[in-house]
């Protein structure tokens, strides 16, 4: 589906549930569809923002029209609440979002007060000194798991290296940080960059056998929610499509997250598994043996040239980030 069907498709959404639900206070469109980055695959993410005093909303993800349709509720208080700023996440998403619905003007002010956060150099610079520091602690969690003949944590603290690396790209070039598809939005911004990086992760070296083969890996241990099974099949579509480094920096980050949900459950046999994909996974795109340590010296080399020494004083890691890498 063409973005402008999808933004109509979502105005049609919200209108019936403004109509059936007086308590809705606004509605907005984010994601790749407001960015306007999105593909035929991507669903639609919109907010519903609520007033949780009036009748309870019940919201359902689902298919519509052959989209899959994300709405996510949250609670009217998030509007007038400003430490929503201090969050870069969803900050981004409301400083990209297309306002679809707004009551009473509290959806235009809570994305005024969204960009002009996003705009202060000051802010920039404490997002960056804290994104760098995620950086650093997954690098050394990556270096001593190759020291240790971890596989799972190499798998882990590889990927997410990256996906730190590339948020703090997008942060440098005054862009929100980016999901799973940060590639797409660091490519359009700052091509060398997002070159680095797909170099690193090795998309590039894919053939249609091996891109099966990871898919098959992850599927051995993925999650079985309905969340990671649409995440599967967008992954699926963009390796078919030509999006290859999209797909893998996606999938390899949804082998991470599995890895790192993983840790506390008390399961053995989910351990060994995970181990084993993790083995098979790095073994399937080249990052073992010799080229493992290839690839730390390369990834210390891109930190060093993209991101520069970090800062003193960053003791938070993580304080910024929505979900901790």
């Amino acid at each position: 589906m063409r973005r402008e069907q999808k933004i109509g498709l979502a105005n049609r959404i919200c209108h019936t549930l403004v109509e059936a639900y007086p308590a809705i206070c606004g509605l907005i469109l984010g994601g790749s569809v407001a960015r306007g980055n999105d593909l035929p695959i991507s669903d639609i993410d919109i907010w519903c923002f609520v007033d949780e005093t009036g009748e309870l909303l019940s919201l359902e993800k689902r298919y519509e029209e052959g989209v899959y349709v994300d709405i996510e509720k949250q609670s009217v208080a998030v509007l007038r609440d400003s430490t929503f700023l201090q969050d870069p996440y969803v900050c981004g998403y409301l400083y990209d979002a297309m306002i679809l619905v707004d009551r009473d003007g509290q959806v235009r002010d809570c994305q005024r007060r969204a960009r002009e956060h996003m705009a202060s150099p000051a802010v920039r610079r404490e997002q960056l000194r804290s994104v760098h520091a995620s950086i650093e602690r997954n690098y050394g969690e990556f270096c001593r798991s190759v020291q240790s003949d971890d596989a799972s944590e190499t798998c882990r603290a590889s990927i997410f290296a990256a996906w730190s690396l590339c948020d703090h790209m997008l942060t440098d070039r005054g862009v929100p940080p980016g999901g799973a598809r940060g590639l797409a939005r660091l490519a359009a911004v700052w091509p060398d960059a997002c070159r680095a990086l797909t170099d690193l992760e090795g998309s590039g070296h894919l053939d249609d056998d091996r891109v099966g083969r990871l898919v098959d890996t992850y599927e051995q241990v993925a999650d079985r929610s309905a969340f990671f099974g649409m995440w599967l099949e967008k992954v699926a579509w963009m390796f078919a499509n030509g999006y290859t480094a999209d797909a893998l920096h996606a999938l390899w980050i949804a082998m991470g997250l599995r890895i790192k949900d993983a840790r506390g459950n008390p399961d053995a046999r989910l351990h060994s598994d995970l181990a084993a994909a993790s083995q098979q996974w790095l073994s399937i795109i080249g990052w073992d043996g010799p080229t493992l340590k290839g690839k730390l010296g390369l990834l210390r080399e891109i930190i060093d040239a993209y991101c520069g020494p970090l800062s003193p004083g960053t003791g938070a890691a993580g304080r910024w980030t929505r979900r901790r890498r």
